[in-house]
C-alpha cells in the first residue's frame, strides 16, 4: 500500500509542478491568450494579413516578451515545492496511515473507548440486564476479569434465571481465579443452565471444559459431541470443536470415532475375557487392502496378579519409537483374564493423520490403568516392546505385563 501511495502522490506533484511552472517557461499568459485570439480572426477572415500583422506588432510592444528564466532556477523553484509539499504533508497529514508503524498507535482501541459510556450508562440504570452483560463481555475482551466477575455478578441478580448470565458468570469465576479453574460454583451454574437451556452453546463447550479439567475424557467428548451436532460442519467453530474432541479422546485413550471392542454380553462372567472382531482370525486372513494388522498376545505376570482390581481399563496401543507419544492404534477394553488377544489395525487410529500404515516402525505397549485415562500413573501395570518393523512384523507380538510404573 506504501508503494502505490507515494506512486500516485508523486504523479499529482508533477501535474501540479507542471501547471504552476508552465507560465515561466512559455511566457506571458495574457499575451499568448490574445496571439490565439488573432490567429483565429485572421483563420476565419475577419482580418487580412495586413491587419493581423499590425495588431501582432501592436501586441508585442504592449506585450514584450519575458526574459527566459535560467533552467537550474526552475529547477529549484521544482524542488522547493516538493519538499514543501512533503513537509506540509508531515506536519498536519497522517503518515502512519500509510505504513506499518500505524499499529503502534497510541488511540484506545474502540472497546476501551466504550466502556466508560457503558458504565456511566449502568450507574443511571442500574437494572439494565443486557447493559450488564455487555459491560462483562468488555471487561474479559480486554483482559480485565475481576471486574468482567463483579459485572456479570449484577446480571445474576437482576436476573437469576437469565441462562446467558449463568453461563457469563461461570467464565467469568474461573478467568478471575488464580488457577484459571472451572470451581463449584461455575459448575452448578453450568448445570442449572444446561437443565434450562439444554442446547446452550457457550455452556456445552465450557461444560466440556470442566469435565476436560477433572480428567473426565469420556464425559467431555460425549458434551461436545452435543455441541458439533448443532453446528454447521464446515464452520472454523466445529473445526475447532473437533480438534478439541480428539485431544480429549488421545488423552482419555479412546479410539478417534467408537470403541472398537463389543462390550461382553449380559450373562458373561466378569472376568471373561472381552470378544476383539478378528482376533481368532489368522493374521493373513485381513484383506489386501486393509493396511497393516498387529495381534497382541498378553500376560500378566503371576507376581502381579493381586494388584488386579474390579473397574481397572486395559489399554493395548502402537506408537511411534521417537518423538509424540500419540498413539497410531488404541484398543480400550475392562481388563480381561490372561492370557488374551488383542488386534491393532488403522481404524482404531485416534486421527486421520496418525495411523499404523504410515510408520515404519513403532513400539508396542500394554497398560492396566487404574484411573481410567491412557496416560501412565503411578501403580499402574505396563510392558512397553522393543522397536518392531510394521510392514514385516507377521507373528503374533507377545507381551508379558511385568511392570509397575513407579
Amino acid at each position: 500500500m506504501t508503494v502505490m501511495f507515494w506512486s500516485i502522490a508523486c504523479v499529482m506533484a508533477l501535474v501540479a509542478l507542471a501547471l504552476v511552472l508552465r507560465p515561466l517557461v512559455r511566457g506571458g499568459a495574457s499575451r499568448d491568450a490574445r496571439l490565439d485570439a488573432l490567429e483565429r480572426a485572421r483563420r476565419d477572415g475577419v482580418l487580412s494579413d495586413a491587419e493581423f500583422a499590425a495588431k501582432r506588432d501592436a501586441l508585442g510592444a504592449e506585450f514584450p516578451p519575458p526574459p527566459p528564466v535560467p533552467k537550474p532556477l526552475v529547477a529549484a523553484l521544482a524542488l522547493a515545492l516538493l519538499a514543501g509539499s512533503v513537509g506540509l504533508y508531515q506536519f498536519v497529514g497522517e503518515p502512519r496511515a500509510i505504513g506499518p508503524g500505524l499499529a503502534t498507535s497510541t488511540t484506545a482501541p474502540p472497546m476501551e473507548e466504550a466502556i466508560p459510556a457503558l458504565v456511566a450508562r449502568l450507574e443511571r440504570e442500574p437494572e439494565d440486564l443486557e447493559g450488564w452483560l455487555l459491560l462483562g463481555r468488555a471487561y474479559k475482551q480486554t483482559q480485565r476479569f475481576a471486574e468482567a466477575r463483579d459485572a456479570l455478578a449484577n446480571a445474576i441478580r437482576i436476573s437469576p434465571d437469565s441462562t446467558d448470565a449463568m453461563v457469563e458468570y461461570a467464565e467469568s469465576l474461573a478467568l478471575a481465579a488464580p488457577d484459571r479453574r472451572l470451581g463449584d460454583e461455575s459448575r452448578a451454574l453450568l448445570g442449572k443452565a444446561l437443565a434450562l437451556e439444554p442446547e446452550h452453546q457457550r455452556g456445552l463447550w465450557l461444560s466440556g471444559i470442566a469435565s476436560l479439567q477433572d480428567e473426565r475424557y469420556e464425559d467431555a467428548v460425549a458434551v461436545w459431541d452435543r455441541l458439533l451436532a448443532q453446528l454447521p460442519p464446515d464452520s472454523d467453530v466445529a473445526e475447532s470443536v473437533r480438534e478439541q474432541i480428539a485431544q480429549a479422546r488421545a488423552r482419555g485413550g479412546m479410539p478417534a470415532l467408537a470403541e472398537r471392542v463389543a462390550s461382553p454380553p449380559e450373562n458373561a462372567e466378569t472376568s471373561a475375557p472381552t470378544p476383539i472382531a478378528g482376533a481368532e482370525a489368522p493374521i493373513d486372513a485381513a484383506p489386501a487392502d486393509a493396511g497393516p494388522r498387529l495381534v497382541i498376545e498378553i500376560a500378566l505376570a503371576p507376581a502381579l496378579a493381586a494388584r488386579i482390581e474390579p473397574g481397572d481399563t486395559l489399554f493395548v496401543f502402537a506408537r511411534a519409537p521417537q518423538g509424540p507419544k500419540m498413539p497410531l492404534a488404541i484398543q480400550r477394553i475392562p481388563v480381561p483374564s490372561f492370557p488374551t488377544t488383542i488386534v491393532l489395525d488403522d481404524s482404531m487410529g485416534m486421527m486421520p493423520a496418525l495411523k499404523l500404515s504410515q510408520a515404519a516402525e513403532v513400539v508396542v505397549g500394554a497398560r492396566i490403568s487404574k484411573s481410567g485415562t491412557a496416560a501412565a500413573q503411578r501403580g499402574d501395570l505396563e510392558v512397553i516392546s522393543a522397536p518392531l518393523t510394521v510392514a514385516t512384523q507377521r507373528a503374533p507380538v507377545k507381551l508379558v505385563i511385568d511392570r509397575v510404573v513407579p
